[in-house]
């Protein structure tokens, strides 16, 4: 495996898998490449409206590397940033205006609408040239990073969201809801931003069974120079015997990513699907589930980032726009991927 890492060869970068072991930046790197063979680890990595959370693609030869070991790896020359494709703000408009008339009818509190942007697919020397980025701009918060490529497509990103670690019957997840720029006023003096993120705490106590959890203190978690957001760290004691699948199944979609009520927040949103592909989808491996956000998407045809916002009656256009712009640059720039950096 160390071979495939080893700047003169490619092979890694062709075909690959990471998944870091914490959100702590000093943590270990897990890799692996892809495999179909039952006997290796399977990956979770499905599209985020998928109804099935089996798993095609495995992990062979799963190693731990250090950060700093696979940052040389990444060394290379610099590229130049790709042109990515004006928002649809249109779009954006009347899903948010259709979304406040089904609230005024009381049929939604939240819903996560999306905005994103397109770019040509990239070559295994920007794929190499990404994750080196990554890992430069994101060494001093806490995300996880993730991954997994081929010849196909993949996706690569820095997520600030963890789904659910599990370690026997002991359960730990999150509640992440709630952004703003560092040194603006803070959020928790902001009652949509609060109410958001309290919906988010709510669902997931009520999937989890609110007499077997243990909810945290509320903080604030920087997830990048450019992001900060609401943070409630979540304990649960779950059974030992409750697989993946089960657990994959009552998490997702948090409220973070989808919306409440749960179904019809579903409904709504496959509704306006315009290829979402695995933004906001659990990712990762059977003990570990990442929220795949922050990151990008590409197939042999093109690539896209996308960003998520909250909407709530209260919800002003102007301000949910303002944020997915800001989430949409912070993409970017941790990729190296904006031309104004």
């Amino acid at each position: 495996m160390r071979a495939l890492l080893d700047p003169n060869h490619s092979a890694f970068f062709q075909s690959g898998f990471i998944l870091s072991r914490s959100e702590k930046p000093g943590d270990r790197i897990q890799l692996a490449s892809l495999s179909s063979t039952e006997k290796d680890a399977p990956i979770f990595a499905p599209s985020f409206f998928s109804k099935h959370q089996e798993s095609t693609i495995r992990a062979a030869n799963l190693m731990d590397i250090a950060r700093s070991d696979l940052l040389r790896a990444c060394e290379g020359p610099s590229l130049d940033p790709l042109t990515w494709s004006a928002v649809n703000w249109r779009e954006f408009e009347k899903d948010f205006l259709d979304f406040q008339w089904e609230a005024s009818q009381g049929n939604l509190k939240k819903a996560v609408l999306f905005a994103s942007q397109s770019g040509p697919p990239p070559s295994v020397d920007r794929i190499r040239f990404w994750l080196g980025q990554l890992l430069l701009h994101t060494e001093n918060y806490p995300v996880w990073i993730y991954g997994f490529w081929n010849e196909e497509g993949g996706i690569l990103g820095a997520t600030p969201e963890l789904l659910f670690e599990r370690k026997g019957d002991q359960l730990t997840t999150m509640a992440l809801a709630g952004t703003q720029k560092p040194g603006f006023p803070s959020l928790q003096s902001d009652p949509k931003e609060m109410q958001e993120h309290a919906l988010v705490v709510e669902a997931l106590c009520e999937s989890l069974g609110k007499d077997r959890t243990q909810v945290g203190e509320l903080q604030l978690r920087a997830a990048g120079p450019t992001l900060q957001h609401l943070f409630t760290p979540i304990r649960a004691k779950i059974p030992e015997s409750l697989s993946t699948e089960a657990l994959i199944q009552a998490l997702h979609p948090t409220p973070a990513l989808g919306g409440v009520p749960r179904e019809t927040a579903l409904r709504f949103l496959a509704e306006r699907e315009r290829g979402r592909g695995r933004f906001g989808a659990p990712f990762g491996l059977a003990e570990q589930m990442v929220v795949a956000i922050r990151g990008i998407q590409w197939d042999r045809e093109k690539s896209w980032i996308t960003a998520g916002a909250g909407i709530l009656p209260q919800s002003i256009l102007t301000t949910e726009r303002y944020e997915l712009m800001m989430k949409l640059r912070s993409i970017r720039k941790s990729f190296s991927e904006d031309a104004s950096s």
